[in-house]
């Protein structure tokens, strides 16, 4: 990853780090569909599934309750930038034993940070199943996406453009279909 981003560097290329999340389960698996669709959860499933133990819409879903932020908290997790140690180009966490997205997101921005410079950086993409998820007072998941992007910021500094690339779907915003508007 280093040397890529130096060699983008190097030729005078804009680099922009896109971190990934690929869900790697397969077939057989025997994991509840949150979304009720099928019998288990589908291989290789795309990452805009990922959702409470129960899906918003279906019958038991934590959505609209405080057990719906506990939920999304699990899946970011509570790695902070200070968990952090830098080593040249070796990340060395020190922090909570979780492996959790804010984690992996951290982990990246300062593995971008100890490269030198880039000019973009992505936080995460297409996590609609995310983004809709409702507690008592708001979207859980997009308050944690914007507390992430001010911690990559401060890690990467005001000069790199942060971002979340979304879904088609969620462009136009969130209408449920539970009356609740």
């Amino acid at each position: 990853v280093v040397e890529a981003i130096r060699a983008m560097q190097d030729a005078g290329k804009a680099v922009t780090f896109y971190p990934f999340l690929l869900m790697d389960q397969l077939s057989g698996n025997g994991r509840a569909d949150p979304y009720g669709k099928a019998d288990e959860q589908p291989e290789l499933p795309w990452r805009g599934r990922i959702t409470t133990s129960l899906a918003p819409g279906q019958s038991g879903s934590s959505d609209q309750t405080a057990s719906a932020s506990d939920e999304v908290a699990s899946f970011f997790g509570v790695a902070q930038p200070s968990d952090f140690a830098v080593n040249g180009t070796q990340i060395i966490y020190q922090g909570p034993a979780e492996q959790s997205y804010r984690r992996f997101i951290l982990h990246y921005a300062h593995l971008c940070a100890a490269t030198g410079r880039i000019d973009a950086f992505c936080i995460g993409s297409e996590m609609r199943g995310l983004t809709r998820i409702r507690d008592d007072q708001g979207f859980p998941a997009v308050e944690a996406l914007r507390q992430l992007a001010a911690d990559v910021r401060g890690i990467l500094g005001p000069e790199v453009k942060i971002g979340y690339a979304a879904d088609w779907s969620e462009y136009f915003g969130y209408q449920p279909q539970d009356g609740s508007g």
